[in-house]
């Protein structure tokens, strides 16, 4: 019963062939039942398979077959469906231990008890001088409305969203800010102005304000973080900003990991896949093309350019919500296939 479940793209799944096998079915007949209530299966988020050759006789030796890899929820729906015998029974209590015993290794990843819920809403101390100096440094001693280089002893940490109308202190929502200026901005701004100057602030200032908060012990990293900090375009911002010393703190102190290690497991930034999106296509609601032939352009393009693919059902996730637009199914040469209403330059 070792080794039930494999993680693909960060979440833990079991294969049809696994239960099938350890429930002495038929894959044919397990793969047929997931067919008959794929809605049902599907409401509990996306179900992942792979086309891969197969030397079982239930499916015709080497045939291209698919391989269904269901997450904790449509796993357990799937096992309610099978009949009770003591096969089934040591498998379905095999199968939720598993499960549960990946979630507890997943918890001592986070080495203390959150104090926020969600990265860019983590509480700022403004009294605090520690973090008034990291405000200074992130922003460069200078006013994020203006440029203007500002002093140390003179300069205010301003409220985005004003704390009359409702602004919290929270990192997303302060900035760096001329005295002057900020007395003069008062509350006066509308919601358009609150939102881009908000948005500003994630995608360039949150992960360095929270990282130096963290590595000087002023917040504690929940479960919610993690996803945020396992990312390495996250750990080349930190180390470019604080150096290899403080990194090492940070991943080591925090959150318990070896973060050169880290770096080296990861797959590269999604950025590529956009790029192969707007060079190679083109949405065509007259033409269809099958998830595998669109799989292997996107590898062969991955390889000229000396990148490292995603895997298939990585891919297809960030590729359907690029172009905002779902799979659908069309039985091709007897065979139903996953395929996108797309055309390919150069096909």
């Amino acid at each position: 019963m070792n080794n039930l479940l494999i993680v693909i793209d960060g979440e833990s799944r079991v294969s049809h062939r696994v239960i099938a096998e350890q429930t002495h079915n038929q894959q044919k007949n397990i793969n047929e039942l997931i067919r008959k209530n794929i809605s049902f299966l599907e409401r509990f988020g996306h179900l992942a398979f792979k086309t891969e050759k197969t030397t079982n006789t239930d499916l015709g030796n080497g045939r291209p077959s698919q391989t269904y890899y269901l997450n904790e929820d449509q796993a357990t729906f799937l096992i309610t469906l099978l009949r009770n015998n003591e096969i089934v029974l040591n498998f379905k209590f095999a199968l939720v231990k598993a499960f549960s015993d990946l979630k507890k290794k997943a918890q001592e990843l986070v080495v203390k008890e959150s104090l926020i819920e969600d990265f860019n809403y983590t509480r700022v101390d403004l009294n605090d001088q520690e973090t008034r100096d990291i405000y200074f440094k992130v922003f460069n001693g200078t006013c994020y409305y203006t440029g203007a280089k500002l002093s140390r002893d003179e300069f205010h940490i301003d409220h985005i969203h004003p704390r009359s109308l409702g602004g919290q202190d929270i990192v997303m929502n302060l900035v760096l800010s001329d005295p002057t200026v900020n007395i003069q901005k008062s509350d006066k701004y509308d919601t358009a102005f609150i939102q881009h100057h908000q948005n500003i602030v994630i995608k360039h200032y949150s992960s360095k304000i929270v990282a130096m908060l963290s590595v000087n012990q002023k917040l504690e990293v929940s479960a919610k973080d993690i996803p945020a900090l396992l990312n390495a375009k996250t750990i080349d911002k930190i180390e470019n900003l604080f150096g290899k010393d403080v990194t090492r703190k940070y991943y080591a102190d925090i959150l318990g990991l070896d973060w050169q290690e880290l770096k080296k497991t990861m797959l590269p930034y999604d950025e590529h896949i956009k790029i192969f999106i707007d060079r190679y296509v083109i949405k065509d609601n007259q033409c269809i093309t099958t998830s595998e032939n669109i799989y292997t352009h996107y590898e062969e393009y991955c390889t000229s350019n000396n990148i490292k693919p995603k895997s298939y059902n990585a891919f297809f996730t960030i590729f359907a919500k690029e172009l905002e637009m779902k799979s659908s199914q069309k039985r091709l040469n007897g065979t139903r296939t996953r395929v996108y209403q797309i055309n390919l330059k150069g096909e």
